[in-house]
């Protein structure tokens, strides 16, 4: 081998290596985050935590809709009298 090819040689194994850690960091900080959310949520998946929070996100909406559907009711039934008074 000539000398520029082992220099070569080097650089890309020295290039894998840092790829090889930082890949493992990586993976670390997913499983960390992974606890986290099954910790935090009981969710085990992130698909299972997307799931769930569509869920959630409907409850929002139907709870959202039925405060405003009572308040416009209560506006059109007291909403007089209150301005009266």
């Amino acid at each position: 081998m000539t000398t520029d090819a082992v220099e070569r040689f080097q650089t890309l194994q020295e290039q894998v290596s840092k790829f090889s850690s930082s890949k493992e960091r990586a993976k670390g900080r997913l499983e960390q985050l992974l606890k986290t959310l099954e910790e935090k949520t009981g969710c085990v998946s992130l698909k299972e935590a997307v799931v769930q929070l569509t869920k959630v996100q409907r409850e929002v909406t139907v709870t959202e809709k039925n405060f405003q559907n009572a308040m416009d009711d209560f506006e059109n039934d007291w909403g007089e009298v209150l301005q009266n008074a």
